[in-house]
């Protein structure tokens, strides 16, 4: 299919709704599809369906249109055009609408994030997007789930899992409710899904590399708290104290000083005190448990 087959306004409009995107960014990519010219990035849509060219053609798209698109908002057009023709292979295939809804709303918070970060509504996410529009990663219930090789051997409770082994990568959106019963239903949705539509895919496991599994997170977690829950469904195998990953989700600015963290939550207080009492939050690299998934 072609770009410009996609660049419906009113099927665009329709996704826009379903996927909750704010009204002024629902207006400004309606305005993008029907005046804009993008001709000169057609020859590089049909590289986003596919896992070889999927981030390639995704940042040649990002830099032809960025003399006109400071805030990536042709850029955006041009994903959730994508994510039309990324629609039409779910049904096809079988996979419910409200997986590929779930799995699009990305866009809306990715364009909430910006807007938190920057203080205006943006999208600058489309090195990763690829992903949701090719097919490698779904969002099923509470979690993303990105079907992946590993780049480097690891062991696991004395196994070895060699280095290409197929495994699902979790990961977290910013709006996942990770109470037991969503990640146990999540989890339990994602191994039956990927059954049925993927049973080619004989993945070892669940692997997550995240801040929000780091176990020097530890301290400023009450013994109820949503995220110890997620923690303890994990083996962790490796951990890095000095990654500044955490900075971007739980403070949403990376270039600001230590001082100068904002309070706003309950969790940025506290992480901003342990940090200033000289703590360290990192991140950590570990896989689900046996049988979770």
């Amino acid at each position: 299919m072609s770009l410009k087959s996609h660049l419906d306004v009113a099927a665009l409009a329709a996704l826009c709704q379903e996927i909750q995107m704010p009204e002024q960014v629902s207006r400004q990519v309606a305005e993008a599809a029907a005046q804009y010219p993008f001709d000169k990035v057609e020859g590089w849509y049909n590289g986003l369906f596919s896992a070889e060219t999927g981030a390639a053609s995704s940042d040649a798209i990002r830099q032809a249109l960025l003399p006109d698109d400071p805030d990536g908002i042709l850029l955006l057009t041009v994903m959730l055009a994508a994510a039309l023709e990324t629609g039409e292979r779910c049904q096809e295939k079988g996979i419910s609408h409200n997986i590929w809804v779930d799995t699009m709303k990305c866009f809306s918070r990715f364009v909430g994030e910006h807007l938190e970060s920057f203080g205006r509504y943006g999208f600058d996410r489309s090195f990763w997007t690829w992903r949701q529009l090719s097919g490698l990663l779904y969002r099923i219930g509470s979690l993303e789930y990105e079907m992946r090789t590993l780049s480097s051997s690891l062991e696991v409770q004395g196994e070895q899992w060699p280095e290409g082994t197929p495994i699902l990568s979790l990961h977290i959106p910013s709006d996942a409710l990770l109470s037991r019963e969503a990640l146990d239903a999540s989890y339990q949705k994602a191994k039956n899904f990927f059954a049925r539509f993927y049973p080619d895919f004989h993945y070892r496991g669940g692997w997550c590399h995240s801040w929000i599994i780091s176990p020097l997170l530890d301290p400023l977690l009450g013994e109820t708290s949503r995220i110890r829950t997620f923690q303890k469904d994990f083996l962790i195998l490796e951990v890095e104290p000095e990654s500044n990953a955490y900075k971007s989700w739980i403070f949403k600015d990376e270039s600001l000083p230590l001082a100068q963290l904002p309070e706003d939550t309950s969790l940025q207080r506290r992480a901003k005190a342990h940090l200033l009492e000289g703590g360290k939050i990192g991140a950590a690299m570990g896989v689900l448990r046996p049988g979770l998934l």
